[in-house]
């Protein structure tokens, strides 16, 4: 008799949901100015005079009917791929700070280290994650950003071996390496997508 095989452990993706559903890492980056002068990027809106840098256009319009089929959603038909590609940013935002959080509890001193990484993705691509942000709340529903955000945590998790034990000493292990691995994820995956999401309408 063969014996199946238990479910591999996905800790970054059961992470993800409870942010997504929450709604707490969806919120775009907002870079901002302190008294000091110094450019800070945080997850809240700026204090009135303290915005700095370029602010992404509104992507507001008509309202748009969630209850049709995605396809007839779209007004402008350029917006579709922009879609697709806002989708896997705010998913890989997502799936960034789940692995943060993980490794926050096993390996601290390399989840610091991910953080870093991390505000250096937001600082390059604040534009894009504003953009994107607005767009998946123009056009779709909870349901649907889930289904499209685990897709890009299962990937960050094989790439970043975070999904292969719940055994605290191996999630150490893996914290340790996901810096250097989380580098070439960045730097190979996803490369047009913030090009498309700023692609002018």
């Amino acid at each position: 008799m063969t014996r199946s095989r238990p479910p591999v452990p996905r800790p970054i993706v059961a992470l993800m949901l409870g942010l997504a559903l929450s709604g707490v890492a969806q919120a775009g980056v907002f870079r901002c100015k302190t008294p000091t002068g110094a450019t800070v990027f945080q997850d809240s809106e700026c204090q009135p005079g303290s915005e700095t840098g370029q602010k992404p256009r509104s992507e507001a319009g008509e309202a748009v009917d969630k209850t049709q089929p995605l396809e007839k959603r779209f007004k402008n038909p350029g917006d579709k791929p922009r879609l697709e590609a806002a989708m896997k940013i705010i998913g890989l935002q997502i799936a960034l700070k789940a692995t943060i959080e993980h490794c926050q509890k096993h390996a601290p001193t390399h989840a610091a280290e991910l953080q870093g990484q991390f505000d250096t993705w937001r600082n390059q691509h604040a534009i894009a994650i504003q953009t994107s942000d607005q767009l998946v709340e123009k056009y779709t529903a909870m349901a649907e950003r889930v289904t499209a955000y685990t897709e890009v945590g299962d990937l960050m998790q094989r790439a970043l071996s975070i999904q292969n034990s719940m055994d605290p000493a191996r999630s150490a292990a893996n914290c340790q390496a996901a810096p250097s691995k989380l580098q070439s994820f960045l730097s190979n995956r996803f490369a047009n997508v913030y090009a498309t999401v700023e692609k002018a309408r």
